[in-house]
C-alpha cells in the first residue's frame, strides 16, 4: 500500500504525527538499549568504581577538584574497568543514534516532506561561512552555560528533583558516568570516539530537529517559531532539566544557522564540534596541555567572537535572500 497520501496531510497533523512517533521511537529505543547495557551499568555501579564516581561527583560540587584533576580521575577510572564494557555501552549507543535521530528523520522526511530528501538545504556553500560555523561552535558553549543560570532563577533542577527525584548530585554522577562509558580506552582509540561521540549525533540530530522538525513547523507558523519550537524539543529530548537552557540556546543558534546560512553542514559543523570539545578538553586535561585558560578575558573574548560570528549569517542571510525562495 502506498504511503504517498500522507504528504497531503495538514501540516499541523505531520507536526503532532512527528513529535508522537518521535517520542515513542526514544522511549522504546532508548528502552532497549539500557537493558542492554543495563549489567554492565550494574556492575559498574556496585564496584569500587562506582564509590569513586560518587565521590568524584560530591567532590566536584564542592569545588575540591578543578577540571584538570577531574579528567584526570575519570581517566584513572576508565582504566581500572574492562573495556569490553565500555566498549558495549558505546556501540550501543552509537546504534540507538542511528536508528532514532538518523534513520528516523530520514523515514520522516520520506512519509511527510513533498520533496522528501530534496526539502533539505545545502544551496549556500562559502568557504567563509564554514569557517565562521566553526568559530561559532567554539564561542557558543559559553552562551550555553551561561543559559544554565536560567535554570536555577525559575527552579528547573528544582522541579527536576521533586519530579523526577534526580537532585545535583545524581546529575553529576550520570555526567561522570557517560565520561567514563564514552571517552576512550585501551582498546578504543580517540578517532572511533569522536566519530561515535560527535559526529554520528550531530549528522543525526541535525537531520531531524533542523532538517526536519525546524523546517516542518515553519511551514505551519514562521520560521523563527519553527526555530524556537524545534529547540524547545531539542532540549526536553536531552531529558536534563538542569542543562534545559544549554541545550535550547544550542538550538536556536543552530536554527538560525541553518535558516540564516541554507546549508545543513553549518548546524551540523557547530553540533560536531559543541560535541567533540569535551573530548578534546579531556585531552587536554590528562596529556597536561592546557589550551585554554577559563577567565574573563575568555569569556569576553567568546561573546564578541559569537556577536561577530552571527552578524556575519544574517548579513549573508540579506545579501543572498534569492537563496530563500
Amino acid at each position: 500500500m502506498s504511503l504517498n497520501h500522507l504528504k497531503s496531510w495538514p501540516i499541523n497533523q505531520k507536526i503532532i504525527a512527528s513529535i508522537a512517533i518521535l517520542i515513542f521511537s526514544i522511549l522504546v529505543f532508548g528502552g532497549i538499549s539500557g537493558l542492554f547495557i543495563q549489567e554492565e551499568i550494574n556492575f559498574i555501579e556496585d564496584s569500587s568504581v562506582g564509590n569513586r564516581v560518587k565521590q568524584l561527583a560530591q567532590d566536584q560540587l564542592d569545588k575540591k577538584v578543578d577540571d584538570i584533576d577531574f579528567f584526570k580521575e575519570i581517566q584513572k577510572l576508565i582504566q581500572e574497568t574492562d573495556s569490553s564494557i565500555l566498549n558495549k555501552a558505546f556501540y550501543v549507543q552509537i546504534g540507538y543514534n542511528l536508528v532514532v535521530f538518523m534513520g528516523l528523520s530520514l523515514v520522516l522526511l520520506k512519509l511527510f516532506q513533498v520533496n522528501e530528501l530534496k526539502s533539505l538545504t545545502f544551496k549556500n556553500k562559502s568557504i567563509i561561512l564554514y569557517l565562521v560555523a566553526f568559530v561559532l561552535a567554539i564561542s557558543v558553549p559559553q552562551l550555553g552555560n551561561d543559559a544554565t543560570y536560567i535554570n536555577e532563577l525559575i527552579g528547573l533542577d528544582v522541579l527536576q528533583e521533586f519530579f523526577l527525584g534526580i537532585d545535583d548530585l545524581d546529575d553529576k554522577k550520570s555526567l561522570i558516568s557517560q565520561y567514563i562509558l564514552f571517552f576512550p580506552n585501551v582498546d578504543r582509540g580517540w578517532i572511533i570516539t569522536v566519530i561515535g561521540l560527535a559526529l554520528i549525533p550531530a549528522v543525526g540530530e541535525e537531520l531531524m530537529f533542523r532538517g526536519y522538525l525546524m523546517k516542518l513547523i515553519s511551514q505551519e507558523s514562521n520560521y523563527h517559531n519553527g526555530i524556537a519550537i524545534s529547540a524547545s524539543i531539542f532540549a526536553l529530548v536531552h531529558f536534563n532539566f538542569s542543562n534545559f537552557f544549554y541545550y535550547f540556546v544550542l538550538g536556536v543558534v543552530m536554527g538560525y544557522v541553518y535558516y540564516w546560512g541554507k546549508n545543513l553542514f553549518y548546524p551540523i559543523i557547530i553540533h560536531f564540534v559543541n560535541n567533540a570539545l569535551v573530548v578534546f578538553f579531556y585531552y587536554s586535561a590528562i596529556s597536561g596541555k592546557a589550551f585554554f585558560e577559563f577567565n574573563s578575558s575568555y569569556i569576553f573574548l567568546c561573546y564578541i567572537l559569537f556577536c561577530l560570528s552571527i552578524l556575519v549569517f544574517y548579513l549573508n542571510f540579506k545579501r543572498n535572500k534569492h537563496i530563500i525562495k
